[in-house]
């Protein structure tokens, strides 16, 4: 991606794939074993973590962003037989997530219930993501989490 300076902030750079239903299991060396983002990370071990793409969801009262990995080295999605795919980062750790549905349809629902879910598996691969958090009840974002247009990815 070139640098713009017209435009705002980056919510995220990366890519999104949608794989085949029974791509269920995960398996990364990253940080776990629970969500964690840039701003919110510290706390969470670097190791080998099992689980699955439905427990990647949480289950928060408003529909929201959830199930992100960080300091990602790689991650299997793989299904029952241990057959699918492998993500490396190779010379830069990676934010990842696999989830059930797409970022549209959390961003649409107010509440999980209403959360549009799908049979395949949502891997997202991002080379960077912005912070977790707003400035709406609190301090504004500390600039070294913002993805700004000002620079090369």
């Amino acid at each position: 991606m070139a640098p713009n300076s017209n435009m705002s902030n980056l919510q995220r750079v990366g890519t999104r794939l949608q794989l085949a239903a029974g791509l269920d299991n995960l398996t990364w060396y990253g940080r776990g074993e629970s969500d964690s983002y840039s701003d919110r990370k510290t706390g969470y071990d670097v190791g080998v973590w099992n689980s699955t793409v439905d427990e990647q969801f949480t289950n928060y009262v408003y529909a929201q962003e959830t199930g992100n990995k960080t300091d990602v080295r790689w991650m299997a999605v793989t299904d029952a037989d241990g057959d699918g795919l492998l993500v490396d980062a190779q010379d830069h750790l990676l934010e990842m997530s696999a989830l059930n549905c797409t970022q549209e349809a959390l961003e649409a629902a107010k509440h999980p219930y209403q959360i549009e879910r799908t049979d395949n598996t949502v891997l997202t691969i991002d080379y960077a993501q912005m912070r977790l958090g707003t400035a709406s009840c609190g301090q504004a974002t500390l600039s070294k989490y913002l993805l700004g247009t000002g620079k090369t990815y």
